[in-house]
């Protein structure tokens, strides 16, 4: 199993019923700073990534375990962190797969890509109706003032 976490791109953990980290991935020790041998036993609120909603964060894993359903958390930070419940443990032993994906640079890229598209939308009104563009089509598409 440990060869799965430290395989896997993302941080990824196994927790236990209480939202301490049983194993913990090469990704998640990265991220901490810290060797993964040293996160077992912590509280995944006590990794040091989530900031003032880690007790949010260990709380969401508690659930997770206790409810044995898979709960999703999209933190201010740009943290996305998901709790998936591993059926095969005890219900006297619950377990939590936990994966999180850091989506700060798909954030950045999204308001890059807004910032263009309106610069691109003030140029072709202002281009008035003699300026063409394809449509997926490869038919020429007249982009006038007001078309959207």
């Amino acid at each position: 199993m440990q060869t799965l976490l430290d395989q896997a791109p993302d941080a990824m953990a196994v927790l236990d019923g209480e939202g301490r980290l049983i194993l913990a991935g090469a990704a998640l020790a990265l991220a901490s700073g810290r060797p993964a041998c040293e996160l077992a036993g912590l509280q995944v609120g006590e990794l040091g990534l989530f900031g003032e909603e880690a007790q949010r964060v260990t709380q969401a894993a508690q659930r997770a375990a206790l409810d044995r359903q898979a709960r999703n958390l999209d933190l201010a930070s740009g943290l996305c962190v998901r709790f998936v419940p591993d059926v095969a443990s005890p219900a006297t032993a619950p377990q939590v797969w936990m994966l999180m994906q850091d989506h700060r640079g798909f954030h950045a890229l999204e308001a890059e890509l807004r910032a263009r598209e309106r610069e691109f939308r003030t140029l072709a009104v202002g281009a008035g109706p003699n300026m063409l563009s394809f449509g997926r089509f490869q038919n020429a598409e007249g982009i006038a003032a007001g078309v959207a």
